[in-house]
């Protein structure tokens, strides 16, 4: 069964100040310009983006990759709202951007005009600012893992030592059809 997260529809009202450029979004308008840009479709609008987008600096890329790769079977639709609503990038989203440089090389490419390359190479700050302001993120503990950490540990087993030294023996010997066959 495939789970629809309200964070990827186009109905989504979640909005977000970006940390790169200080400016109000909607994440839908954001998530659509990363489709696009991953299919090598570069629309002439929001260049600096794109060029985040491409470099793993945008805070949506990565929203949409921890989402898309979560070993939780269950990913919570943190950015995801019916309703518009003003929210925020949680912390490990903004450390994870925050040290990523996008490359002179890319934005010259990309065409990005020099007003946001600016701000792109002055986010950093901005982001490591924001990082400090920003609670950490919670936890999310699923039944296995409390059953797992309650549970009492058991010593590992020791091996057998009998089986050891007949493969060290084999080994020592050259023997690799005694020590293959073991």
């Amino acid at each position: 069964m495939t789970r629809l997260f309200l964070t990827f529809s186009d109905k989504n009202q979640f909005k977000f100040i970006c940390p790169i450029f200080n400016v109000e979004t909607q994440f839908r308008a954001c998530n659509k310009l990363r489709d696009l840009v991953y299919v090598a479709n570069y629309p002439p609008v929001r260049r600096g983006c794109q060029a985040c987008i491409q470099a793993g600096k945008c805070p949506v890329a990565e929203i949409i990759r921890r989402i898309s790769f979560s070993n939780n079977r269950n990913p919570p639709d943190t950015y995801g709202s019916e309703t518009p609503v003003l929210g925020r990038i949680e912390r490990s989203i903004l450390e994870r951007i925050a040290p990523v440089i996008v490359p002179d090389k890319l934005m010259e490419k990309l065409g990005v005009p020099p007003a946001e390359q600016a701000l792109i190479k002055s986010s950093s700050a901005r982001i490591y600012k924001l990082i400090g302001e920003t609670p950490p993120d919670a936890e999310p503990v699923s039944e296995r893992t409390a059953e797992r950490a309650s549970a009492p540990r058991r010593a590992p087993k020791k091996a057998d030592r009998g089986e050891s030294k007949f493969v060290n023996k084999a080994a020592e010997t050259g023997d690799l059809a005694a020590a293959v066959s073991m």
